[in-house]
């Protein structure tokens, strides 16, 4: 249950300046209201402990320019940036630990309306790439700054063609994949980066192809009535 106080400003846009406060006296929102929302300045507080959330240019309840957002939890600042309907957009973005130390950042560009995104981790580049709020076409990259995986991304697996390497930089898988696993035709490579396996996959198995030893060697005909050796 809500209750507000207001100040009200006058002017035909009805706008009014003051807080919002819980029932049980936590404040939830402080700054410039329009039909009940924030828009302009502001700051927005969680509603279950009071601790401050959000803070800087609100349209419509959201951050829509430039804001900070807090961690829940330990309140410290977690980003940093310009938004647009509470997301971070067009920005170099900053992210923080829950001890307030600054961890990541990224940048954010959209060209011809599409949504490019460079992020970083310590330092270091961990993803790059489009994404349109659920598909994520780019490369993601380990923590020694070798290539992880390449191609198209949902819930942050892989989703249609793509490759995955190993952490040393070396090719490990290619094809097409459904959620993080090949299905259908495909390759699998050795460590070495002699071909293991080839042909058509499901579920990250092989079921018609043919297999191969760590040195490059044909070992193995998959069918349908099972593994033959060569």
């Amino acid at each position: 249950m809500l209750f507000s106080e207001y100040e009200p400003t006058g002017g035909r846009n009805f706008s009014r300046s003051g807080k919002k406060i819980l029932e049980e006296e936590n404040l939830w929102a402080e700054g410039t209201f329009k039909e009940d929302k924030l828009n302009g300045k502001g700051k927005k507080y969680y509603f279950d402990n009071g601790k401050l959330e959000a803070e800087g240019i609100f349209k419509n309840g959201e951050l829509n320019g430039k804001g900070r957002k807090y961690d829940f939890k330990s309140s410290k600042l977690e980003a940093e940036g310009t938004f647009e309907e509470g997301e971070l957009t067009n920005d170099r973005w900053n992210g923080y630990d829950d001890k307030g130390y600054l961890v990541s950042h990224g940048i954010v560009k959209y060209e011809r309306g599409i949504r490019f995104e460079r992020n970083y981790y310590k330092g270091i580049l961990k993803s790059e790439g489009t994404y349109d709020g659920k598909v994520f076409k780019g490369k993601k990259y380990y923590d020694n700054g070798n290539l992880e995986v390449e191609g198209t991304l949902e819930n942050d697996v892989l989703n249609g063609k793509g490759k995955e390497y190993y952490y040393n930089g070396m090719l490990k898988s290619e094809g097409t994949y459904e959620n993080g696993e090949l299905n259908g035709k495909g390759k699998v490579y050795h460590e070495n980066g002699k071909l293991r396996s080839e042909g058509t996959f499901e579920r990250d198995e092989l079921i018609k192809g043919i297999i191969y030893t760590n040195d490059g060697r044909k070992s193995q005909v998959v069918d349908e009535k099972g593994k033959l050796d060569y």
